[in-house]
């Protein structure tokens, strides 16, 4: 390491101006250096005019034990090079330098080193005197033949010449700054090399920025646009041009060998080369940087929100079809990493799926005891988020999200595009859940090294949507909830009870309220002596009646509509400010009935007949389920049959949605997990569903009576379902 002294002619940094050392001197005892800016002195002093400083030397030296004063390592003599030079070379300890370097420079230091210790100042010139006659070696040029001998063995294993000129080269290199990395010498020059002329250098270099520019505004699935032959190329005809423009200098243009343009790409930043070549996402991934985060006060003060295709095939466990690959959503706790809600079906993402995971999260879990009783220890957590982090995708950016968030008071924010390590909690959860349930049971799909003509996972394993449900909350309560998390040695349960024990969750006041704050707004809507109009069926009640006396016979209200239940809508009255709830005419078909059933049947009835009245969309729903029935023993895509699961309900927002504030299920279907089979429902025109009035108007109980008719075939199962395997830490019930 370089050393410096408090002597006159050092120049030093203080406050970020350069001064340099002029003398010291005694005031009232006390000492002070003289010092001038460097720029104001010369060979012969300090310039006329110059202003002399003079600081205290117990000053100086406090100032550069704190850092705020150091000596300055450039030089009056050195060049801009030079001085970039030994900063390089300073950056580096001799530790850090090759074996061979490091060789170099101890070789170098130890011979300066012995040569004054061996020989006092004024012998180094003497000559040597043999049989009392005088020869013309010197004294220094025997001792470093012995050196060279001794030392070299010592280092190199072998004898090193050292003459009297290279002596005193490498003692004026280690004058400079009393640094023996200043020994390392330059031998990175040695051998042939064909000078690159900086003109030719900056053309190429130019021609390697441009190509790389316009690789990274490539489409996205674009093949890379960047290849060394077409640079040279490039460069080639550039390098013609300057020929032509400069003929005087022809003979020096030449094009350099490729290995030079590897030297130049490398000079080039990494990021950006990495930019044009693998594209802007998986450079942000290659590159991206650790970012600390400010752990969450207690739990739900900050949760995650994600959904992924689960990498596992299932099939209906009534009617025998397989249904494809179900998606996953959920929502994770950061304090605690616990799952505090979820949604599994077959739903893409979007509204439905995150109100149905939010609704899930936001209500205890006493349902698990009731509807499992096989599973032990009780599913704890629950309770509204007060900050949710989202994937930044289009579903996420819609307005039920934001109106949601917003009526709830909920703060909450979005990932960058296609960086999703920033939201690592809920991806690790994905992780762990592959790695620890997914990959050992049967259905599992394969990584894409497998080909899927070997295995086929609709074929070879599937597992029941019921049961998937109920291995779900078995890992969820049993393992993931259980298990000691790294770096804490808790388990999530354990850091849920200790992040409520401050801070209690909140929950609403109702189920029904959920139900309300978690459907979506039309604008618009027509309200006049037929009814509230909506998604073809119309809704009326004396509230609106009473809003119609008030406020005119025909308005456009704005009208709120829960997609999993179209028996009731609210409207708003803007007058009052208050929301209005409104019943379905006919409550025989719109009860229960949630969206996309009701999309369906509409679509169809217009198909079919023309028309979009009750009588049409029942005649339509028959026809539906007569499709599904005939191609249920056909082996059909996964496709058609997630539009099959779709069609039928099936997932947890069927589910989940009979959950009141006390966790438990208001009514709990034969076919738990699925729904009312779709097959079943099958209805004849004239045999409408019967409606049994419980007094309350507001929760209507529908019963269907199936009718003999000849024209409903009996329901046609498979021989054989398919059967599953359990793992070894899962069972499935008895």
């Amino acid at each position: 390491m370089e050393s410096f002294a408090f002597q006159e002619g050092v120049r030093i940094l203080l406050d970020k101006k350069r001064y340099r050392l002029l003398n010291e001197i005694a005031i009232e005892g006390i000492s002070h250096w003289q010092m001038v800016p460097v720029e104001a002195v010369s060979l012969h002093g300090p310039t006329r005019g110059a202003i002399i400083e003079r600081q205290r030397t117990s000053d100086l030296e406090m100032w550069f034990a704190d850092g705020s004063f150091e000596f300055d390592r450039e030089r009056d003599d050195d060049t801009p090079e030079e001085t970039a030079k030994r900063a390089r070379r300073r950056s580096t300890l001799i530790s850090d330098k090759p074996e061979h370097v490091r060789k170099r420079i101890e070789f170098r230091r130890d011979v300066i080193r012995e040569v004054e210790k061996r020989l006092p100042p004024g012998l180094k010139t003497a000559k040597i005197r043999v049989d009392g006659k005088q020869t013309k070696e010197t004294v220094l040029a025997r001792t470093l033949t012995e050196l060279g001998q001794e030392l070299g063995q010592k280092h190199y294993g072998r004898d090193k010449e050292v003459s009297t000129a290279t002596y005193y080269r490498w003692k004026g290199e280690l004058d400079v700054a009393n640094d023996v990395r200043d020994l390392e010498g330059d031998f990175d020059k040695r051998g042939y090399r064909r000078i690159v002329f900086k003109k030719i250098k900056a053309i190429i270099r130019k021609v390697m920025m441009e190509k790389l520019e316009a690789a990274r505004e490539k489409s996205k699935g674009d093949k890379p646009t960047v290849t060394m032959t077409d640079i040279m190329i490039e460069s080639l005809t550039r390098l013609d041009a300057l020929k032509v423009s400069e003929p005087e200098l022809a003979e020096y243009i030449k094009l350099p060998c490729k290995s030079s343009f590897y030297n130049i790409l490398d000079t080039i930043p990494a990021y950006l080369a990495s930019l044009a070549l693998r594209g802007r996402t998986k450079t942000q991934k290659d590159f991206r940087r650790p970012h600390g985060h400010e752990e969450p006060e207690a739990c739900l003060s900050d949760v995650q929100y994600d959904e992924t295709l689960l990498d596992v095939y299932s099939f209906d466990d009534l009617l025998g079809i397989p249904l494809g690959r179900p998606w996953l959503a959920w929502l994770v706790d950061v304090y605690s990493k616990a799952i505090i809600g979820f949604y599994c079906g077959f739903e893409p993402p979007g509204d439905l799926v995150f109100t149905s995971v939010f609704r899930h999260a936001s209500l205890p879990k006493s349902y698990v005891r009731k509807a499992y009783p096989d599973i032990s220890g009780g599913y704890i957590m629950g309770g509204r988020p007060r900050f949710v982090t989202f994937d930044n995708e289009l579903a996420a950016h819609g307005r039920t999200i934001e109106r949601l968030m917003g009526d709830l008071d909920i703060a909450y924010d979005f990932t960058p595009p296609r960086m999703p390590w920033v939201k690592g909690v809920v991806e690790n959860t994905f992780r762990v859940l592959n790695q620890t349930l997914l990959r050992e049971m049967p259905g599992f799909v394969l990584s894409k090294e497998i080909d899927r003509c070997d295995y086929d996972p609709a074929k070879n394993g599937c597992i029941g949507f019921s049961h998937l449900l109920w291995i779900i909350h078995k890992w969820i309560v049993e393992v993931y909830n259980t298990g000691a998390l790294p770096r804490l040695n808790m388990s999530p349960n354990q850091r849920w009870i200790e992040g409520t024990r401050v801070i209690k969750p909140r929950f609403p006041r109702s189920g029904t309220d959920l139900d309300f704050l978690c459907g979506i707004d039309r604008e618009g809507t027509l309200l006049d002596s037929r009814g509230v109009l909506y998604a073809n069926m119309r809704y009326y009640s004396d509230g609106v009646d009473i809003l119609r006396h008030n406020q005119g016979a025909s308005l456009k209200v704005r009208v709120r509509v829960n997609p999993l239940n179209l028996g009731k809508v609210h409207v708003y009255d803007s007058r009052n400010e208050t929301w209005i709830p409104c019943y379905a005419l006919d409550q025989k078909y719109a009860t229960g009935l949630d969206l996309h059933r009701h999309t369906l049947y509409t679509r169809h009835a217009e198909r079919i007949s023309g028309s979009t009245n009750l009588e049409a969309r029942l005649r339509a729903k028959m026809a539906l389920h007569g499709l599904i029935k005939q191609a249920m023993p056909q082996a059909m895509g996964m496709r058609n049959n997630t539009l099959i699961a779709r069609a039928a309900g099936i997932g947890t927002h069927t589910i989940f949605n009979l959950l009141n504030t006390d966790g438990h299920f208001g009514a709990l279907n034969q076919h738990f997990a699925v729904g009312t089979p779709p097959l079943i429902e099958a209805l004849n025109v004239h045999d409408a569903p019967l409606i049994e009035e419980s007094g309350n108007h507001e929760a209507p109980v529908t019963r269907y009576d199936v009718p003999n008719s000849p024209a409903v075939a009996p329901i046609q199962r498979r021989l054989t379902l398919p059967r599953f395997t359990a793992t070894r830490s899962l069972r499935p019930r008895d």
